[in-house]
């Protein structure tokens, strides 16, 4: 059985993501890892009791489920798992991909162009930078629809 990781952030384009993957997967042959990451820093660490941590702890914990929940609705009864971590993005989804051996990670991406790309960096081309295993990477189709329908199909001919 093939592992597919689908690390979700509770956007749209992490949904519309994990809805392409589904319009091709074959149930008996693949289990669906979902994940969220958390990115939890604690401001101060020394200045937080160890009550004021598991509180924040916990705050992040559901506010995981919720965005879990988000794409369990979307599986249907089909074979997943559900998994949350805390941390950097990148790195944890990079570990987790390597202790469950995911065959593949499937991940959308908010099309950053430009400079916002280069100063906000990106989650998904860090992915699939530094990953060993495969990695499919979902753009958000309507915003490249809108860009082309503005770009090609307004053109106006003598």
């Amino acid at each position: 059985m093939n592992i597919i990781l689908v690390p979700i952030d509770g956007s749209e384009d992490s949904l519309e993501a994990l809805r392409l993957f589904l319009k091709f997967n074959d149930p008996d042959k693949n289990k669906i890892v979902l994940l969220n990451v958390q990115k939890v820093k604690i401001p101060h660490e020394e200045y937080f009791t160890l009550g004021d941590r598991r509180g924040l702890i916990k705050y992040h914990k559901e506010k995981a489920k919720e965005v879990l929940d988000k794409g369990v609705a979307l599986l249907d009864a089909i074979n997943y798992e559900t998994a949350i971590r805390m941390g950097d993005p990148v790195t944890e989804i990079l570990d987790f991909s390597d202790e469950i051996g995911a065959d593949l990670i499937i991940m959308g991406s908010h099309g950053r162009t430009g400079l916002t790309a280069v100063l906000m960096g990106s989650v998904s081309t860090k992915v699939l930078t530094y990953s060993e295993r495969p990695v499919m990477i979902s753009r958000p189709m309507q915003k490249e629809k809108e860009d082309f329908k503005k770009k090609y199909v307004n053109i106006k001919t003598d």
